[in-house]
């Protein structure tokens, strides 16, 4: 299978607490956890949501921050993924949501790509929104990092706040082919 334009990949990136705090809220397609999603636009070119702010990457470069070594690859409708990902370079330089709460002026990058998928759809709700969860898959409890995380914000976890969540939106049933991207991760850090 070939990348398109308007596919989604789905990773899990990153060794930090965050990281793994993001990772084992929910299991995504085939049991996977994921923490992070972006959207191909075409040559070689990713847009994601990742601090400070959205960007556009190399694809080399998004495979790079590949934590685990597996890159999904989602396909959904050929004219809506399109105009998603013709969408996506304008949300570029906007600010990262690193509160997770509801925005259009500031993005983590799974509600980026709720947003564009959107817009590319006339405006009307393209992926199934989920409520937000901080629970540890594994316990069923709100994990400390999240409690201490928005307490640093003056704020309360926002458990079932309407959002969305990179393993979500793995399972969306939008998704016409779902694969795993070949990728010879013994070139990392080369």
């Amino acid at each position: 299978m070939e990348l398109e334009k308007g596919d989604i990949l789905f990773i899990y990136r990153g060794d930090e607490e965050v990281d793994h705090s993001i990772a084992h809220i929910f299991k995504g397609y085939n049991d996977l956890l994921f923490n992070h999603v972006g959207i191909y636009i075409g040559n070689n070119l990713v847009i994601e949501a990742i601090k400070p702010e959205v960007r556009e990457v190399s694809l080399q470069l998004f495979l790079e921050e590949v934590y685990e070594h597996s890159v999904i690859v989602a396909k959904t409708d050929e004219m809506i993924k399109k105009n998603a990902a013709d969408l996506a370079t304008s949300c570029v330089g906007l600010p990262y949501n690193d509160s997770y709460l509801p925005s259009t002026q500031a993005f983590y990058c799974s509600s980026m790509v709720h947003y564009l998928f959107r817009k590319a759809n006339n405006n009307e709700p393209f992926f199934k929104e989920h409520m937000l969860s901080f629970k540890d898959i594994r316990t069923g409890e709100t994990m400390p990092f999240w409690v201490d995380f928005y307490k640093k914000m003056g704020l309360e976890v926002p458990e079932g706040v309407e959002g969305s969540h990179p393993s979500n939106l793995s399972l969306d049933s939008k998704f016409t082919e779902i694969f795993e991207l070949n990728y010879d991760f013994s070139t990392k850090n080369e």
